[in-house]
């Protein structure tokens, strides 16, 4: 991820779906970041690599959003 889309995510603005697709949280105004809503990532074939789905679903759970509570 670039600097800002690392810095978004981090903030809630978007999560990641169980496979792997981009959901922008409603509320993000980020116009460039609201283009990969419903897009798919690529995923590294070996699963090490890949993104924990247990890490995703707490990204998902807790952190999606927060950005409207700051």
């Amino acid at each position: 991820l670039s600097k800002n889309l690392s810095l978004a995510f981090v903030r809630g603005e978007f999560t990641l779906s169980p496979r792997y697709e981009v959901i922008v949280h409603p509320e993000c105004e980020n116009e460039y970041i609201q283009n990969f809503h419903l897009k798919q990532i690529r995923v590294p074939p070996n699963t090490f690599f890949q993104p924990a789905q247990e890490s995703l679903r707490y990204h998902r759970e807790m952190v999606h959003g927060a950005f409207t509570k700051q």
